[in-house]
């Protein structure tokens, strides 16, 4: 893949191609108005370096600066096989990538470089690493509301006992398989979060949401039904996980409603 702009260029990550567009600092220019202007006028504008956010100069070493946010699952992909894909960036950038150690609490990875433009290219490949890290690992929270009133937990241990007492021959089916009851919950959405900064973010957006669930929802309680089991995957012979499925109906329709602001929220 090629491009015809001089101050774009390609980068690639794994499978997937980036265009990345050159940070273009203004020169400082003088600009000579119209004779036109009144005395108290400016008669000329100098224009500066443009900001890029994030990335600030610090006065004392005379560098450039700048930090990005990284879980620590992540610094094993931003630093490669033995310091290679590191070696690579600060190569490629001409930035230095400072990466917490692994006994070390921060999580935070530090960039320097003498010009702003090194700065920004190499936070701008360190979010693409991460970006294509993410997928290939596993979730680490999930948002659920809970189902924990006792007649409904007595009767999914009496359905429980059922099925241990009547089906002896099933492969695999042992009472120790059965979920806690006491954790038994509506999964609403899946989270990827590997660092503090993310946790607390979640954290407090659910906070936030609070008030408006009320609002919807009327109450803090909702009486849900549970109606026949579906499986997580294809193969009913090689079957994962087991779950109850929700029953149609106003209450349904109502929790529907809260999933998707609570899905939203997150988004945004």
């Amino acid at each position: 893949i090629e491009t015809l702009d001089p101050n774009v260029t390609i980068i690639k990550v794994g499978t997937r191609c980036y265009r990345k567009s050159k940070i273009r600092a203004r020169p400082t220019a003088s600009l000579q108005l119209s004779k036109t202007f009144r005395d108290a006028d400016m008669e000329e504008c100098v224009m500066g370096e443009e900001e890029v956010d994030g990335v600030e100069f610090n006065e004392k070493t005379q560098q450039w600066e700048g930090t990005i946010s990284v879980g620590k699952p992540f610094h094993k992909f931003i630093i490669g096989t033995k310091g290679s894909t590191k070696e690579k960036l600060q190569k490629e950038t001409g930035a230095t990538i400072i990466i917490p150690g692994m006994r070390d609490t921060k999580e935070d990875i530090f960039i320097r470089a003498r010009t702003q433009e090194a700065v920004a290219s190499a936070l701008t490949r360190v979010q693409i690493l991460v970006d294509g890290a993410a997928s290939s690992l596993a979730y680490t929270h999930f948002v659920s509301i809970p189902l924990n009133g006792p007649p409904f937990s007595t009767s999914v241990k009496e359905f429980f006992q059922t099925i241990a007492d009547n089906d002896t021959n099933s492969r695999g089916l042992s009472p120790a398989i059965f979920a806690n009851v006491n954790h038994l919950h509506v999964t609403v959405l899946m989270l990827k979060l590997f660092s503090e900064e993310t946790v607390q973010r979640a954290a407090q957006t659910m906070h936030t949401l609070k008030p408006a669930i009320y609002d919807m929802v009327g109450t803090t309680t909702v009486m849900l039904g549970l109606s026949g089991l579906e499986i997580m995957n294809d193969d009913p012979e090689e079957v994962d996980v087991l779950y109850a499925k929700l029953k149609p109906g106003a209450a349904l329709n109502k929790l529907s409603v809260v999933c998707q602001r609570v899905v939203e929220a997150f988004i945004e």
